[in-house]
């Protein structure tokens, strides 16, 4: 958060993408201080944000054991990111005919799906 804050896209994404790897090798959810920190420091856009919202979203599908009780220590909007994002999980499984995981593993997704682009880091570069 730091990095973004100081404006340090090389940083930020450097930061992303040993997250994404940390997520594949850990395979738990992130804690609600951390939930309520990020949500806390970052802008909606953030692809922080995103991630952690991806990776509660798949690790709720990959194990139904899982529950999401309402906690007041976590922000309503990281509640309501998740709900709609699996919703639309939700809507483009319809199309889908095998079965599986409906939310995409994040280390399985391009590696410019979470990372921030300028001029100095086009998306282009990171492919």
């Amino acid at each position: 958060m730091i990095a973004d804050k100081l404006g340090d896209l090389r940083t930020a994404n450097m930061a992303i993408d040993r997250l994404i790897s940390l997520s594949d090798e850990i395979q738990r959810l992130p804690c609600k201080h951390d939930v309520k920190r990020i949500y806390e420091e970052t802008p909606a856009s953030s692809p922080l944000r995103r991630l952690l919202v991806d990776h509660h979203i798949h690790e709720l599908q990959a194990n139904s054991e899982i529950m999401m009780a309402a906690d007041p220590e976590v922000p309503k909007e990281f509640y309501v990111d998740v709900m709609r994002g699996s919703r639309q999980s939700m809507m483009g499984a319809k199309n889908m005919r095998r079965l599986g995981l409906l939310c995409v593993q994040a280390s399985k997704r391009p590696k410019c799906y979470y990372h921030q682009h300028d001029e100095e880091h086009p998306q282009a570069r990171c492919e």
